[in-house]
């Protein structure tokens, strides 16, 4: 890649090889000599992803070839001058798809590598392989690519919920969702048992812990003492989840024990395509899927509003540079501690347009480039670069980050580039299509978030719309609200208490389980349905009709007098027009002590990976409305179960709070 003339975004990189072999022998020399730590980077300095080459190879992730890179390069050093450095990655291989053959041939490639294949859901294979594999894994037949498994993030005392929402007139009137089971979906939830022995969560709360790390964050449990105040005799079960997989099988549960409210205050990136044709098991599409299978996800939209720029491809002086402006070909970022930098553009699912992304440690992107992301991307590759950089030194660094073409035909696309703890100056910040492509699902009831006290629009909350033009979000909810994990509320300004969509997000799904325990022939669509409009009829306060900031309007419980779902779910069309005129005159007169099985209560058994806080809870009756959606969504339950199948060896991949 060539220099760029001063005051450009250029990337004259020193020949990356010969650096880090100086670079490990030099800290070699520390370890094997004085032991004599090297000098605190100065303020400001980026670590992270080197953009030295890019990969020989499609499909192989960016940062992945910067590991085996460093693994190869070490190889080759002197034993007692090799710092320690993983010997295995943890890896997503996408099988080429629509060919049976190519995950079967992606598993054994795999496996010849060196590593191992945990789980197969469709195209995707979660799998932990040698580093020094990496390159002859990408090229193997079968694998389109391998990617570093995409990063989950969570959307982050008596609380105001209830009470703005309207909810606790339900509860007044004794509508207090009894019975009807809500899935919390997160990803950790620490102090959970504390919050059930205080009476935040209720007693007999259930887990399922996919996630190896139960108590990792307290993020989730947060959420769920939440769904319990708007819905406090509603069964809970909270659900820690790793990665997208995990979610494909948190669907699939939920579909076996009849549950139609799930709550999601995470999001993935990347998500899926963004404009709701992603096929499972990207998030994207696992949640249509589930929506039309009958289930009732609650989701938060996302708090990148003020994270976010959007925009065409444009180079007006075709030097390869993208512009974020007119003239305009650096975009300013202020950044701390470990952040990520995520872009993507609008040509899913496989793409030929090859871009790659950077940051400087000066906003002016003068110099060589300090990290970045260079995936090879020439036909069949997800159109996306993502990495993650740190902050050495202590305090913030006003950055640069430039978008580059490496090789492309010149086709249009729409770039929407987020970052994760780091912000853009208002100049750049772009509101609209802030959504990730979770948020952007159509199976999603997606969320966006207003303080409790004015019902305002904060100023993070994702909005809309698509990348295809529909309107999301669909429904606002009250942040802000005071809670045992987040601390109490003071004011909007100050921000405090539980704020952000993770928290808007499970108002809602509490909303649903009041209005289907309440309505036992409603359905998902059927409470969709009530709870936008009961948001519309109470004053939208946004442009007139849904809009993509706050939907329908702000969360509003209906009227108790309100009718959801059909009010007479079994009439009698066709009466027997002859009824038999002589009946039985002789009934036995000993029946059967014995209970028939037909008219006994249907239990669920309880699920082997479910553990409930309390022995009092082994079984769940079905309630009446949980038994009649368990038998719809049952209909598509094997559809869903038969994309892939779930080995028990697990490993673990990142996930990181935002508040």
């Amino acid at each position: 890649m060539g220099c760029r003339k001063a005051g450009k975004p250029h990337t004259c990189a020193k020949p990356a090889a010969l650096v880090l072999i100086l670079a490990l022998v030099g800290a070699g020399a520390a370890v094997a000599g004085t032991g004599a730590r090297a000098d605190d980077p100065p303020p400001g300095t980026l670590e992270g992803p080197g953009v030295s080459s890019k990969p020989p190879v499609p499909g192989l992730d960016s940062d992945l070839w910067n590991a085996y890179k460093a693994a190869t390069v070490l190889s080759r050093l002197p034993f007692g001058f090799r710092p320690a450095t993983p010997d295995t990655a943890r890896v997503l291989v996408w099988s080429k798809p629509g060919e049976t053959a190519a995950a079967v041939a992606a598993v054994a490639a795999i496996a010849a590598a060196g590593g191992t294949a945990h789980r197969v859901v469709g195209e995707a294979i979660d799998a932990e392989v040698p580093v020094t594999a990496l390159l002859a894994l990408a090229t193997a037949p079968g694998v389109r690519s391998v990617m570093e498994p995409p990063r989950a993030e969570p959307q982050v005392v008596a609380g105001e919920g209830p009470g703005v929402t309207g909810a606790d007139t339900w509860h007044a009137a004794g509508r207090k969702g009894s019975g009807e089971k809500v899935y919390v979906v997160d990803l950790g939830f620490g102090g959970w048992e504390n919050a059930v022995a205080d009476g935040e969560l209720p007693a007999a709360t259930a887990t399922k812990d996919m996630c190896g790390d139960f108590d990792a964050i307290e993020h989730g449990t947060g959420v769920a003492e939440i769904v319990h105040e708007m819905a406090p005799e509603a069964p809970i079960t909270l659900v820690c989840i790793d990665d997208f997989l995990d979610l494909v099988q948190a669907q699939t549960d939920a579909l076996a024990e009849g549950v139609t409210a799930l709550n999601a205050s995470i999001s993935f990136w990347p998500g899926g395509y963004g404009d709701g044709t992603s096929p499972a098991p990207w998030p994207e599409g696992t949640l249509r899927d589930g929506r039309a299978a009958g289930l009732l996800w609650s989701v938060s939209s996302g708090n990148y509003a003020e994270r976010h720029w959007g925009g065409p491809s444009a180079d007006a002086d075709a030097d390869g540079w993208m512009e974020f402006a007119p003239g305009d070909e650096c975009l300013d970022v202020d950044a701390w501690g470990e952040f990520d930098v995520y872009l993507e553009w609008s040509d899913w699912p496989g793409t030929a347009e090859d871009y790659d992304v950077y940051m400087w440690e000066n906003p002016d992107c003068e110099g060589d480039p300090a990290v970045g992301s260079e995936t090879t991307q020439d036909g069949d590759d997800d159109p996306f670069e993502t990495f993650t950089a740190q902050v050495l030194g202590g305090g913030n660094l006003d950055g640069g980050v430039g978008i580059r073409a490496a090789s492309t035909t010149g086709q249009p696309v729409e770039f929407d580039l987020f970052l994760f703890r780091a912000i853009l100056p208002d100049e750049h910040v772009v509101a609209a299509r802030s959504l990730l492509a979770m948020a952007a699902s159509p199976g999603a009831f997606t969320v966006g978030a207003v303080c409790w006290e004015d019902s305002l629009l904060r100023p993070y909350s994702s909005q809309g719309p698509t990348i295809d033009n529909r309107v999301k979000p669909d429904i606002a909810g009250p942040d802000g609200v005071s809670g045992s994990t987040y601390g109490a509320f003071t004011s909007c300004d100050d921000q405090d208490g539980f704020t952000g969509t993770s928290a808007s997000s499970p108002h809602v799904a509490g909303a649903a389980a009041l209005v289907l325990a309440q309505f036992p022939t409603a359905d998902a669509e059927d409470t969709r349905a009530a709870l936008e409009a009961a948001a519309a009829a109470a004053g939208d306060p946004g442009a007139p009709g849904k809009d993509a900031s706050y939907g329908s309007g702000v969360l509003t419980m209906p009227d108790l007098d309100t009718v959801v779902g059909d009010p007479d779910p079994d009439p009698d069309p066709d009466p027997d027009p002859d009824p038999d005129p002589d009946p039985d005159p002789d009934p036995d007169p000993d029946p059967d002590p014995d209970p028939v099985p037909g008219n006994t209560p249907v239990q669920t058994p309880q699920d082997p990976a479910t553990t409930p806080a309390s022995a009092n809870s082994s079984s769940m009756p079905f309630t009446g409305s949980t038994a009649i959606r368990a038998l719809v969504g049952g209909a598509l339950l094997l559809l869903v179960a038969g994309a892939g199948f779930l080995v028990t060896n697990r490993v673990r991949t990142r996930a990181t709070p935002t508040r």
